[in-house]
Parts: C-alpha cells; sequence; structure tokens
C-alpha cells in the first residue's frame, strides 16, 4: 500500500471518528449577514466553513454541502493533488532531437524536433536559457524545419474568445504540451520625458512581425487607477503583417508599464517568431534550403537525443499558479495529472477522474465535484466549502504543507490580494486564495488570528450579484481574525 494510501486511511479515520462532534453552528455573523442584507444577497447564496486547522470540528458552516462554483478557488484541489501524487520537486522536461548530430563544423543538416513534456513555465527567458544551451552542445547551425511534438497531451482546440468574448485576453489560452511564455506578447508602455511634453513608446517582446500603432496621449491625471481601462485596443491579424492599435489616454503618473496580449489563436505562429528571434540573439543560425518553417509533427523513432531541458520544480510553478491566478499554467499542470504511465497523450478526462480517485483515496468522496480543466475558468465546475475545507486540512497535515501554504496569496501583501484590503484587520495575517467570475466570488485558506489560532477558511459565492458581496467577505475575514 503506498504513502497516499496509508496517509488517506488515517485521514478518513479521523473525519469519521469526528462526524459526530461536528459544529451545527449555521448562523452568520451578524456583521456578515448585515453586509449580504445591503448587498441585496441572500444567504442561501453563500456557502461557508471556518474550522481550526488542528480540530476536524468546525467552527462555523453555512450552506456547507452545497454544489458551488468555486471560481479559480479550484486551483487549490488540483495543486493539493499535484504536490501530493507528483512530489514538490516534480519537474516537466523540453527534449531537443534531430535526425543526426551536428557535424564538426556544428552544422545541423537535418530537421530539428522540439517534444514538449507539458512544462507550464517556459517563458521567454527559459526559452533563452534552453537554446543557449543547445549552442554549447555543438549546434551552430539549423539547415532543416523545426518541428513541434505535442503528443504529451490530446490537442485541446476551441475558440478562445468563447469564455468571455476577450480572446486576447492570456488568460483564455489554451493548455499545450510546448506551451511558450503562455503565448503572450508582452507590451511595454515606456515613458520618455521631453522639453516639452512626456511621450510614450509602446514596444512588444518578442519582436515579432507586428505593425504598432500608437495613437496614446500622456496626460497629467492624478493617480494611476486602472490605466488599461482609459485604452482601447483594436488587432487587425488578417493585416501583413499583424496590426495593433493602441488609442486613449496614459497617466503620466503611472511610469513605465507591462501589457500582455495572446495574439496568435496557433501556438506555432508565437513559437516560430520566438525562436527565431532568440535563435539569432544566442548566435544561431537557420538556413534551410526552402523557407524556414516551424510546423507540428510526430518525433521519429530513430530521432538523436541532443537535450533535456527541466523546467523549475512544481513547488515554484505553484506560486505563479496560485498567487498569480495563472489559468494556462493550471490547466497545464491539469492534464499533467491526466498522463498515465503509458505513452497515450494525457486528456481532460483522465486529468478529472485521476483528481476525482485521489480525492477517494484520501477519504474524502465528493460526489458534486465537476471538473472541466482544473483552473476555475469554467461555468461548469463545482465543489461544495466542506469537501474544499477538507482539501485543505488534508494539505495542512501532510509533509507538503509549507510549500502549499507558500504557493497562496499573502492576504494583502502580494499575489492577488495585494492591491486591496490593506485596512482589513487580517492583512499579512492570512494565505488565501482568491476567485472571481462574474457570478461568483470566492475566497479559501488558511488564516492566523489575533488569538495566534489558524483557521481554514472557505467562503463561497453564486450569484449573478456574487461581486456585491465583497463587503461581507472582508467582514467575515475580521470577525474571525477577532475571534
Amino acid at each position: 500500500m503506498n504513502i497516499h494510501r496509508l496517509r488517506g486511511l488515517a485521514f478518513l479515520c479521523l473525519l469519521l471518528g469526528s462526524l459526530s462532534t461536528w459544529a451545527q453552528t449555521t448562523s452568520l455573523p451578524a456583521p456578515v449577514a448585515e453586509a449580504l442584507r445591503r448587498a441585496n444577497l441572500p444567504a442561501s447564496a453563500v456557502s461557508v466553513v471556518i474550522q481550526p486547522v488542528d480540530q476536524s470540528a468546525p467552527l462555523l458552516t453555512h450552506n456547507a454541502d452545497a454544489a458551488m462554483n468555486p471560481a479559480s478557488v479550484m486551483k487549490l484541489v488540483i495543486s493539493a493533488a499535484a504536490l501530493d501524487t507528483l512530489g514538490p520537486a516534480a519537474t516537466w522536461k523540453t527534449r531537443v532531437y534531430a535526425l543526426q548530430s551536428p557535424d564538426a563544423q556544428g552544422v545541423l543538416r537535418s530537421d530539428l524536433y522540439l517534444q514538449g513534456g507539458g512544462d507550464p513555465k517556459l517563458t521567454l527567458e527559459r526559452l533563452w536559457l534552453l537554446l543557449h544551451e543547445l549552442r554549447e552542445r555543438g549546434v551552430r547551425e539549423i539547415r532543416g524545419d523545426v518541428i513541434v511534438d505535442r503528443s504529451f497531451f490530446t490537442n485541446i482546440s476551441g475558440d478562445t474568445g468563447a469564455f468571455d468574448n476577450e480572446p486576447l485576453k492570456p488568460q483564455n489560452t489554451l493548455p499545450d504540451a510546448l506551451l511558450l511564455n503562455y503565448n503572450s506578447v508582452r507590451f511595454d508602455f515606456l515613458l520618455a520625458p521631453g522639453v516639452v511634453r512626456t511621450t510614450l513608446r509602446i514596444v512588444a517582446m518578442p519582436e515579432i512581425p507586428l505593425n504598432i500603432i500608437n495613437r496614446v496621449r500622456v496626460t497629467h491625471a492624478n493617480g494611476c487607477g486602472d490605466w488599461r481601462e482609459a485604452i482601447t485596443v483594436d488587432y487587425a491579424p488578417q493585416a501583413v503583417p499583424p496590426q495593433i492599435t493602441f488609442t486613449g489616454n496614459y497617466p503620466e503618473s503611472c511610469g513605465d508599464k507591462p501589457w500582455y496580449f495572446s495574439l496568435h489563436a496557433r501556438h506555432d505562429e508565437f513559437l516560430r517568431a520566438a525562436f527565431e528571434q532568440i535563435w539569432s540573439e544566442v548566435g544561431g543560425r537557420w538556413t534551410p534550403t526552402s523557407p524556414a518553417r516551424l510546423h507540428e509533427g510526430a518525433l521519429p523513432e530513430q530521432a538523436v537525443p541532443l537535450l533535456e531541458f527541466e523546467s523549475p520544480p512544481l513547488a515554484d510553478v505553484l506560486r505563479d499558479i496560485n498567487k498569480f491566478s495563472n489559468n494556462v499554467m493550471a490547466r497545464n499542470l491539469f492534464l499533467t495529472l491526466g498522463k498515465g504511465e503509458d505513452t497515450q497523450p494525457a486528456t481532460l478526462a483522465q486529468a478529472a477522474q485521476r483528481v476525482g480517485d485521489w480525492l477517494k483515496g484520501i477519504g474524502i468522496n465528493a460526489p458534486e465535484l465537476v471538473l472541466e480543466n482544473g483552473s476555475g475558468l469554467s461555468r461548469a465546475e463545482r465543489i461544495s466549502a466542506r469537501h474544499l475545507a477538507a482539501v485543505l486540512q488534508y494539505a495542512w497535515r501532510s509533509p507538503w504543507m509549507p510549500e502549499y501554504i507558500s504557493s497562496l496569496s499573502l492576504f494583502g501583501v502580494d499575489g492577488t490580494t495585494r492591491r486591496r484590503y490593506h485596512d482589513n484587520h487580517a492583512a499579512g495575517q492570512a494565505h488565501l486564495k482568491t476567485g472571481s467570475l462574474n457570478d461568483a466570488r470566492a475566497l479559501a485558506g488558511f488564516v492566523r488570528a489575533q488569538s495566534g489560532k489558524r483557521f481554514i477558511l472557505v467562503w463561497l459565492v453564486n450569484d449573478t450579484r456574487a461581486r456585491e458581496a465583497l463587503p461581507a467577505q472582508e467582514a467575515l475575514l475580521d470577525w474571525l481574525y477577532q475571534q
């Protein structure tokens, strides 16, 4: 019997032994109930569990067994499953092959193969390191095509704008076995003080074939705020080269700012442009007999390995996934959980099945669980507050607890909570994951109360007015901190 099964049985026994002692406190604290009333939100739209980390009986439950959409808080489930089954030190591998080794002059007279291993954090900087290492291995010139093998995952296709009609948002990027830089281009808004007035430059990284039209006017407005709201973006992918136009006002007080867009519906287009630029930067040449091509294909059995490039460990990757709620990284992690021992591509159905099996193995039977992509960017995903709290308690008692907690936003200090909650008593005293959709707001994690006692907190709201629940959420945190 493996160690995960043993820990699961122990956890199940603890839960079964404590069922009769579960607190029956179901009334929301008065300040929370009042905040909900002012927001015109029914108490039935809210699910809450508050539980001491060292006890099985909760301090407070409200509507705890309802199947709720947790939004991005669902990332807590797949993060725990990954740490428990893969281990904090697990890595992803991107491999480079060719049909033959380079000659004595460093010329590769065959196609180059890039085999993706699902790395969620293959950034532009890390692609530079990969290609620099390839140069150090003796490859100076590539005279064939660059062929991408994505067979680690099944092909996930679809309309990137289907979820929220925002196809250019990086959060809508589809998972990919060879995901580069989240398939996103960074546009740097750079201020240049002049004699008469400050001007603004907009530059893209990487420098892909793109015509940037800058119609943004620098203003002297006080404060920066959500500066993106004052700028409209028009993207014309059919133009040659593609064209992106920025129009609006930019406060001088903002300084220099980045803005990320996913411009390429097909990942190969972005990968090709980045590969060509960075390969040249590290001193490599790409001189095929016909125009250079990067396209998808299968890795031949006779291919010769040239390089194996490892990702950062899972524990590090989870900090990006949870602190900053990176959806495409979470989707790559979810598919990784669906990868079996065979050579078949991982599928979403396999990933959902294996996460469900893992929950049952640790003693959590959650019939209401619905997993679509693991990121929470879904209208369909569901879990109850009680079972989410059980996952958090299992994580607290696990050997990888420090890695799990440190991946969460330090409330009011960093991550997704950095710009809010500075005046809340719990600021700096909690590690929490936020979740936000049009009709869902969620918060879950661990809170250190004023007494020094630590609690598990799960707060889920599903309603068309869910965004109005933030004052009630803050009231609950304040109440818990001062208990």
